[in-house]
């Protein structure tokens, strides 16, 4: 087939449809128009372990790990497929395991321009010195690094290393940040008398997002809360589950698994709560205050930072249970029950929408593909 020289593509890779604030955008950057150039977009990942329904420009290698090698070989017949039909085309990566397949499979291909976005202030591979050098040289294949708050770009860059950072930086790396989903349209007909606290979290079960110190924080004011949900599904599920058991909260906290209809939970929760040790920006975070949830929230760089001036929310003086706990009484005593403070956490997530964020990356990708006066 001969190059269609009137189209572009734009290509998300990502590891499986399931999960979090990646897969959120990826699927979301994926519905941008064509507008009045022709500018295709398609996503694809390298697994389906839930059989996720897909739409007509998503796919999937099937692959049986996502980590598997031979998503490379895979990436590189796509590429070189893709090179062939298009004159134009972008890679978007994200997470870890795209980041290198993608940067490895397209070598040599001309035509393909790599993007990739950075979700995460930190990762496994930043504890240990020598992945630096891996590291700069898989991101010197990327034309732009986006990163998702200004911490996460800080602490890409103190990675790197500063004089891997010249002043052109600007150019190659830039912040986006993560648009939410809104729920303020929600039918909320709230309860605000005070009584025992019906709380959320939503997230992986890894331990960067802190659900063991929220447990704990939870025994050691029990008398406070009725119901405890968690979801999201993740490796330390299993060991979770043993804790809530442990410590007989099985009546108190749920573990939900992933849910897909948000609705039903949000609309009754008094509080919500982010126990992250790590945390790039907070998605969920924005996403429960647009349901007029206020917010207990352990100050960390990336969700400290877009939450900052948040009147709804509650920043925890640390990340241990005993902060948790504190955090959480203060959110029963202010935030909680008041009708001002849910109004105001409505208005306050409307600064991250998602339209804002699929302008900001349709700027980048046709300045990449040499479109940037029809901006």
């Amino acid at each position: 087939m001969s190059i269609n020289y009137m189209s572009s593509l734009v290509l998300h890779v990502v590891t499986t449809p399931s999960g979090g604030g990646a897969q959120f955008i990826a699927r979301n950057l994926a519905k941008l128009p064509s507008s009045h150039i022709n500018i295709n977009h398609e996503i694809l990942y390298f697994s389906n372990p839930r059989s996720h329904l897909f739409n007509f420009n998503e796919s999937t290698f099937n692959l049986r790990h996502s980590r598997s090698p031979r998503a490379i070989y895979l990436l590189r017949n796509k590429f070189l497929d893709i090179s062939r039909n298009y004159e134009k085309t972008i890679v978007h990566s994200h997470l870890t395991w795209p980041f290198y397949y993608c940067a490895i499979a397209c070598i040599g291909i001309h035509n393909i321009q790599l993007v990739y976005t950075e979700h995460n202030t930190s990762n496994k591979r930043r504890n240990f010195p020598f992945f630096r050098i891996i590291d700069r040289f898989f991101y010197s294949r990327y034309t732009r690094i986006i990163s998702i708050s200004k911490s996460t770009q800080l602490h890409l860059f103190n990675w790197l290393g500063l004089s891997y950072c010249p002043a052109d930086n600007n150019v190659r790396f830039s912040v986006i940040p993560n648009g939410a989903r809104s729920f303020s349209n929600l039918n909320i007909t709230k309860n605000f008398t005070r009584r025992p606290l019906n709380l959320i979290s939503i997230g992986t079960l890894n331990y960067k997002k802190g659900f063991d110190n929220a447990i704990l924080a939870i025994k050691k004011i029990e008398d406070y809360v009725e119901k405890y949900y968690i979801l999201g599904d993740g490796p330390m599920r299993f060991k979770l589950q043993n804790l809530i058991n442990r410590l007989e909260l099985q009546d108190c906290i749920k573990l939900l698994g992933h849910v897909d209809q948000l609705h039903e939970f949000l609309a009754n929760i008094d509080l919500g709560l982010v126990p992250s040790r790590v945390e790039g920006f907070g998605l969920c975070a924005i996403e429960m205050l647009s349901a007029g949830i206020p917010l207990v929230c352990t100050n960390v760089p990336g969700i400290s930072e877009v939450l900052n001036d948040a009147s709804a929310v509650r920043m925890t003086e640390g990340i241990s249970s005993e902060a948790l706990a504190e955090g959480l009484l203060y959110g029963y005593n202010n935030l909680a029950f008041r009708e001002d403070i849910s109004f105001s956490a409505i208005a306050f997530s409307r600064k991250y929408s998602v339209e804002k964020m699929r302008t900001a990356y349709n700027s980048v990708y046709l300045d990449l593909l040499g479109y940037s006066h029809l901006k």
